[in-house]
């Protein structure tokens, strides 16, 4: 048996938060979902003394390194001829987007962008893919309208049918603040469950990363790398993930690298 400690392992830009083992795999958790720049590779160094991998007569285990691999299940760079009328086909020649109520996204400039929004319903602008995994992080870059107006555009979270999913919407008032919301709708009825409408101030012509990660009942929302918000529920359990538009096309602002 083996008493493993976080400070043997070291991954670059991420803080090992615990170490596991698991079936004879070490199972190691970062504190920061990874993204498709960083680094992958763990360094394992096995102490001087004391506790460590080493055999019966007591000879310790070399140090080592390992890159560790990591699964996309679903991506879209949104890198495809303008269009007003259509935002397929995905990048990664998976399943086409889905507009389950009948919104019309296309591609301007290399982004996705709502242009037949419809404001009858809340989440009327939606549109989503198929990933097959309910434990997923998902990550976006957006970039919000212009100053004096209020932008705003979601994601959809483990959206199961349009009775049952989750949003975080992510936009900007006009007095220039940013804003977060997480909403549950389950059988209909939507509830938030944390806001906060001014964790920074926003900055014309930036473009912003935002991700979520579900892992388990645990749902996190992140601005870059900087942790906003974390909250646990284990109402909906759906694979299906994409994004919303709050109030129409005007508010939408573009959406990239989805």
């Amino acid at each position: 048996s083996v008493t493993t400690l976080t400070s043997w392992y070291s991954i670059p830009g991420k803080t090992v938060s615990s170490v596991t083992i698991l079936s004879n795999k070490v199972r190691v958790v970062v504190s920061v979902p990874f993204v498709e720049t960083d680094s992958t590779l763990v360094t394992f160094t096995n102490p001087v003394s004391g506790n460590g991998i080493q055999d019966a007569s007591g000879n310790k285990v070399a140090d080592f390194s390992q890159t560790i691999g990591l699964t996309t299940y679903r991506t879209d760079n949104f890198n495809r001829a303008n269009s007003t009328t259509s935002v397929n086909s995905p990048s990664d020649a998976g399943s086409d987007w889905v507009t389950p109520f009948g919104a019309t996204w296309g591609i301007s400039s290399n982004k996705a962008y709502c242009f037949g929004a419809n404001t009858t319903t809340a989440q009327a602008n939606a549109m989503f893919i198929e990933s097959g995994e309910s434990n997923v992080t998902l990550r976006a870059k957006f970039t919000f309208g212009t100053s004096g107006s209020t932008s705003s555009t979601s994601f959809l979270v483990r959206y199961v049918d349009a009775n049952n999913y989750y949003l975080a919407d992510i936009g900007k008032l006009s007095t220039g603040q940013l804003f977060y919301a997480i909403k549950r709708v389950v059988a209909g009825v939507a509830t938030t469950l944390v806001s906060n409408t001014n964790f920074g101030t926003w900055v014309n012509g930036t473009e912003y990363t935002f991700m979520v990660k579900f892992s388990g009942n645990t749902m996190t929302l992140y601005n870059g790398t900087t942790s906003l918000v974390q909250f646990v529920d284990s109402s909906v359990v759906g694979t299906k993930y994409g994004l919303r538009l709050f109030s129409g096309a005007s508010s939408s602002g573009n959406t990239d690298r989805f």
